[in-house]
């Protein structure tokens, strides 16, 4: 047995033995009670190396339905899950990854209390399940019985990404094929051809000549022979007194 100390009080977990899988079960007593599935599982940067340890709230893994009773804390049931990376300290921050999504049975987050104490839960029954003596064993176990499921979905992602990458090629020859149709008409457009030159509107026609008002051709041939005009608007010629 273990015992936790959290923010809402002492929880007792008391590990069961290691099923077939290599997963061991902590039955929770105190201040919260329910069961924390531990199991091996891979790391996330290394699909195929089990170095890692994954601790869930009464569920295997996060794919799976709880199979066992869900954590309570604070009258209410609780689901979720940690990782702790082995490949890391677990004094740093990258040496563990979560808890995420711890949600109650009507998928409302956790109160700050019951995450505090929820999170001290996972991690310690996480931690004391990497130091267990029989810990090889049990990653032993645990890769034999999750690499098929591990190749299933290695095998869906790989024929997933070959069909998008097919669909992609397919895609970006359309799209060049349009591009080339593209050039060639704005070429054809730059090209002024008869089909497509485009009609501007050519010289303005020759109009009829102004005609000068008459004063205005007066002023002007008085200018030209060195007289100003007058400017009161009389002929111009003297007149004695």
């Amino acid at each position: 047995m273990i015992a936790i100390g959290t923010s809402s009080g002492t929880v007792r977990a008391v590990p069961s033995e290691a099923d077939p899988a290599g997963a061991v079960r902590y039955r929770l007593t105190g201040a919260a009670s329910g069961t924390v599935h531990v199991t091996a599982t891979s790391s996330p940067a290394r699909w195929d190396r089990f170095d890692a340890v994954r601790a869930s709230l009464g569920s295997a893994s996060a794919r799976e339905l709880p199979a066992e009773p869900l954590v309570r804390s604070g009258g209410r049931a609780y689901q979720g899950n940690t990782l702790r990376v082995l490949a890391y300290s677990a004094d740093v921050p990258w040496g563990w990854q979560g808890p995420m999504s711890l949600l109650d049975t009507d998928d409302r987050p956790a109160p700050e209390q019951a995450s505090q104490t929820l999170t001290a839960i996972l991690r310690a029954c996480a931690s004391n399940y990497a130091a267990r003596s029989d810990f090889p064993s049990l990653q032993h176990a645990a890769r034999r019985h999750d690499t098929p499921q591990l190749l299933k979905w290695l095998d869906a992602m790989i024929s997933h990404t070959e069909r998008t990458q097919t669909r992609w090629l397919a895609e970006a020859e359309t799209h060049r094929a349009q591009a080339a149709r593209s050039q060639a008409a704005w070429w054809t457009l730059a090209a002024g051809t008869p089909t497509a030159r485009t009609r501007f509107p050519g010289p303005r026609e020759p109009g009829p000549p102004s005609r000068v008002p008459p004063e205005v051709g007066r002023d002007q041939h008085a200018h030209s022979r060195g007289r100003e005009p007058p400017s009161d608007g009389s002929s111009g010629r003297s007149t004695r007194g």
